[in-house]
């Protein structure tokens, strides 16, 4: 939801088959499913190497998940429930509130949809600060069809079907350009952190597992 702005329903649709080849190709396709269609349309997106990584160790750990319980049942689903099922939206969203009453948030306006909104926002800025920082333009001197170039580009990244539909989000990215430029590098050295936390997490339950198997191992040959 934060990293590729998907909608809960999608992720929830999200194919493992269909993006397999992630370390190859640094690409993620995704389902779309605000178009009025039987089936989802599929965008492609491009991910970083770390993202790329992060995704691969989750389909590792997901296939380990289904031969732990030696079962033959397997699902296109990316997520899944303790009793090897495609997770439902409904369950999604349920643990999703049941995350923000831990937090403390019930106060707040909370929602899954908050990620892909700012996921959104971001994607304008930067699509923004490019075109003017490759073309000399100030905000003063971009024309409506300029934008709209711009939005047409950011479409293809957010699934949109309409470009028209993403000029809330200019007014916001405009807002917030002054504000973002100040702040850019610190928010991205919190999200190097947070990613340092996460794969010294991964290392750590890695090494314990692996710690676990060489017991086991050991125990069984005894």
């Amino acid at each position: 939801l934060k990293r590729f702005g998907m909608r809960p329903n999608e992720l929830i649709l999200c194919s493992i088959t269909q993006n397999t080849n992630i370390f190859a190709t640094k690409e993620l396709l995704l389902p779309t499913m605000k178009r009025r269609l039987d089936k989802p349309v599929l965008r492609m997106l491009k991910v970083s190497t770390s993202d790329a990584l992060r995704f691969g160790r989750y389909i590792t750990e997901r296939k380990n998940f289904i031969q732990y319980f030696d079962s033959e049942y397997e699902t296109d689903a990316l997520l899944l429930t303790p009793q090897l099922k495609p997770l439902k939206l409904c369950s999604l969203t349920k643990e999703f509130y049941r995350i923000k009453t831990a937090a403390g948030l019930n106060g707040h306006r909370v929602c899954m949809s908050m990620f892909r909104h700012r996921f959104i926002t971001r994607e304008v800025i930067t699509a923004l600060k490019e075109f003017m920082s490759t073309t000399g333009t100030t905000r003063d001197m971009m024309t409506e069809s300029a934008t709209f170039a711009i939005l047409k580009r950011v479409a293809t990244k957010t699934g949109h079907a309409n470009p028209d539909s993403l000029w809330a989000y200019v007014a916001i990215a405009w807002a917030s350009m002054d504000i973002w430029d100040t702040i850019d590098r610190a928010i991205e050295a919190l999200q190097v952190a947070d990613e340092i936390l996460q794969d010294l997490n991964e290392l750590y339950h890695n090494l314990s597992r692996t710690r676990f198997d060489t017991l086991q191992e050991a125990s069984d040959f005894v």
